[in-house]
């Protein structure tokens, strides 16, 4: 999942080439008893993969999504239904609302560079922006082949949390 399809999407629609060579993955539960919610923060990612893996008969109300664009300053509200998927960069801020019946299941993944590098600077390509430290790749440089590659270097220690 990770190599055919998270990698290339998001060096395609998120400019991560460079920063996506490791993976972390982990599940959550929202249920109106405990973790019924999540506060602003943003991810310790280049590029978020969260996957609502509840079955089409599992209902639950509440729980949307809300993602905070910086540079129009406006929320974005997304319901997450069952067998949604919704991939965006670790630096957007975003928050659920509480679950206020039944559960939702979620798969998570991330994708980070070595030693948890992620992007810096610029939210609409990475690279253009001289605050751009660790790497210099714009997004109109990566090739096709590269977009579709593997990573070759070994899975690191280093691990989010």
């Amino acid at each position: 999942m990770m190599d055919r399809f998270m990698r290339p999407i998001a060096r395609l629609l998120l400019g991560t080439y460079g920063y996506d060579n490791q993976t972390f993955g982990f599940s959550i539960q929202y249920n109106p008893d405990k973790d019924k919610d999540l506060h602003a923060h943003t991810d310790a990612s280049a590029a978020t993969l969260n996957i609502n893996i509840n079955l089409p008969d599992e209902k639950f109300t509440g729980s949307e999504v809300d993602f905070y664009d910086k540079a129009s300053e406006k929320t974005v509200q997304a319901i997450f239904e069952p067998g949604k998927a919704i991939i965006h960069r670790g630096n957007v801020p975003h928050e659920t609302h509480p679950i206020t019946s039944g559960q939702r299941s979620n798969l998570v993944v991330w994708l980070y560079g070595d030693r948890m590098q992620i992007p810096r600077g610029s939210t609409s390509s990475y690279g253009n922006n001289s605050s751009d430290t660790i790497k210099d790749v714009a997004l109109e440089s990566v090739t096709p082949r590269q977009r579709w590659s593997l990573p070759d270097v070994p899975k690191d220690t280093v691990a989010p949390f």
